[in-house]
């Protein structure tokens, strides 16, 4: 008998520890949590802000009872440097029925706090004083939305930043705890934060040149090649709406090769009335001299007044340059360069290349613009038809009896393109009649022995 009670008071204890644990495992859970659609790492402008919406939301799991929850109070607080900028219930459970909510009148009151440790949102929610109005009895819901902002950290800085849900802030009203009301009693909640990284990146930009220079260039030995090209600026990888504000540059180049003249005439960084960018604002272009200091430099804010900016992505002209270079010695190539260099100096201190971002000094790729120079003699006698080393209407009958009579080609076809125009027709005679007899204008290519690369050497020239 004492070995039968024995095992019966043990089977007791033991069905009531069970039961004790079983209950216990079964106890309904809550956790307050957040909702967003973040990437590993954001990245943007350094010194703009990070801007986003994120739901607030109640899991309930575990739950032996089929009523969900009544109400609860929330706070909310971002770590420093991040800030909570606006609360709502709007479009979660919480709103109103006749807003697509559950909450059936009862009582809901969402604001941010102020001050000094007290900075963040709070939130309270019961769902109906009349009607038994609960969430559901497992599952996850959306109880209210913040909106944050994170200024994005230096340039290549990471930074951790969370939004976490935070006892004893306050509103209006006494200070708030993270309390779910279940069964009319309130129950401390788990509380899982949001993080979020932040990088700090800027746009790409390079500066660079717009010019015909892929094939080697002939010319005289003695005489210059000249060349008007457009300075560019690229902007590329850019997480902003808008591009460059400003810039200042600096060019120079090789020896042999000079910088004549420099302008913002019909680049973007004319002003608007003469179908630039730039309204009012700044514009200083000018050359620079000296040894050590030739070259040009060019300095340019779009507005003073106004928020103007280049495109957000794309290649602009910002200035045009004239060069000069002297063609080198017969049969001689070579290649000379225009490069953006730092430290020329104008009328006023030394110029970096560096381009304004988002108030933010930026210092550009840079790219060269490279041309390659071939010296020639001279060859050839223009509009010398018949190549006896005379101009005169001997020649233009010559032209003439090629184009339309059968006769003879001329010793340079390319000598006898007077107008300039790459073809070879009646023009060509007018206009040499012209120049010869009525005081027209001369041929375009010069008078005299010129280069003329496609012909053979004539003896008329002295070669």
């Amino acid at each position: 008998m004492r070995v039968g009670l024995l095992r019966i008071v043990a089977t007791a204890v033991s069905i009531a520890f069970l039961g004790q644990c079983w209950g216990q495992d079964m106890k309904t859970e809550f956790e307050l949590g957040f909702s967003s659609e973040d990437s590993e790492t954001v990245e943007g402008v350094s010194g703009l802000n990070f801007n986003q919406t994120i739901d607030c939301t109640l899991m309930t799991s575990e739950s032996q009872e089929e009523i969900g929850v009544q109400g609860w109070s929330i706070g909310l607080a971002g770590d420093p440097g991040l800030d909570i900028v606006g609360i709502t219930v709007d479009g979660t459970a919480a709103a109103t029925e006749d807003e697509g909510g559950l909450r059936r009148g009862g009582f809901e009151k969402s604001e941010l706090t102020e001050g000094e440790g007290n900075t963040g949102a709070v939130s309270a929610v019961i769902l109906s004083f009349n009607d038994f109005v609960t969430l559901s009895v497992s599952g996850t819901e959306t109880i209210a939305r913040v909106d944050i902002r994170c200024p994005f950290p230096d340039v290549g800085v990471t930074a951790n930043k969370a939004v976490r849900y935070v006892d004893g802030l306050r509103g209006a009203g006494q200070p708030v705890d993270n309390v779910i009301t279940h069964g009319n009693t309130g129950v401390l909640p788990r509380k899982t934060p949001y993080e979020v990284t932040l990088r700090g990146v800027l746009a790409e930009f390079e500066l660079a040149f717009d010019g015909e220079n892929s094939e080697t260039i002939e010319g005289v030995y003695g005489q210059f090649f000249t060349q008007a090209i457009d300075c560019t600026l690229t902007t590329s990888d850019n997480q902003a709406v808008f591009g460059a504000q400003g810039w200042s540059i600096g060019l120079a180049g090789d020896p042999g090769l000079d910088i004549v003249g420099i302008t913002v005439d019909g680049t973007a960084a004319a002003d608007e009335a003469e179908g630039g960018r730039r309204r009012g604002g700044f514009e200083k272009s000018e050359l620079t001299e000296g040894e050590g200091n030739q070259g040009a430099v060019s300095a340019v804010i779009l507005s003073f007044t106004e928020f103007v900016t280049l495109p957000a992505s794309g290649t602009e002209p910002i200035a045009t340059i004239e060069i000069r270079s002297p063609f080198p010695e017969v049969d001689v190539t070579e290649t000379r360069a225009v490069r953006y260099v730092d430290g020329l100096q104008g009328a006023g201190q030394p110029v970096e290349n560096i381009i304004t971002h988002v108030n933010i000094g930026v210092l550009p790729r840079k790219r060269a613009y490279e041309v390659a120079l071939l010296g020639i003699d001279e060859n050839a006698v223009t509009y010398d038809c018949n190549v006896d080393g005379r101009v005169n209407i001997a020649d233009v009958q010559c032209l003439l009896n090629w184009l339309f009579l059968g006769g003879g080609a001329p010793g340079c076809q390319d000598a006898m393109n007077f107008n300039g125009d790459a073809r070879l027709n009646i023009a060509d005679g007018i206009a040499g009649l012209n120049y010869l007899f009525l005081g027209g204008m001369p041929p375009a290519a010069g008078v005299g022995c010129q280069p003329y690369p496609n012909c053979d050497l004539q003896d008329t020239c002295g070669l």
